[in-house]
């Protein structure tokens, strides 16, 4: 998937940047995790009108990676190759101090 480009200059409208700026920080915040963005999506919102407020913190990415991967024999998670070997990030990132994992940095 290809972010950014001369397509990205009109949006139509302020309320499709904005949409279109939220769709691309969730894509972003997912790949820079090394979470599949179109698997995450697609539970996120099935799932996202019946939990709790108290557990929407399982949906973010590193959390839903870190729930998934609990959930996968060992042999699973050997086999599959980190997709930060293929894909560089596109924004600059961080490294978070308390989990360890990166993340977009704000402007």
């Amino acid at each position: 998937m290809t972010l950014g480009r001369r397509n990205w200059t009109f949006a139509g409208s302020q309320r499709g940047a904005d949409r279109a700026a939220v769709m691309l920080t969730l894509i972003t915040t997912a790949r820079l995790n090394d979470v599949d963005a179109k698997a995450w999506l697609a539970d996120v919102l099935a799932r996202i009108a019946d939990l709790p407020a108290s557990r929407l913190h399982e949906l973010l990415p590193w959390e839903w990676k870190r729930l998934r991967e609990a959930d996968k024999p060992a042999d699973q998670q050997a086999a599959r190759p980190s997709r930060n070997a293929i894909i560089e990030p596109a924004a600059p990132t961080r490294v978070c101090q308390s989990c360890g994992l990166r993340r977009m940095r704000t402007l």
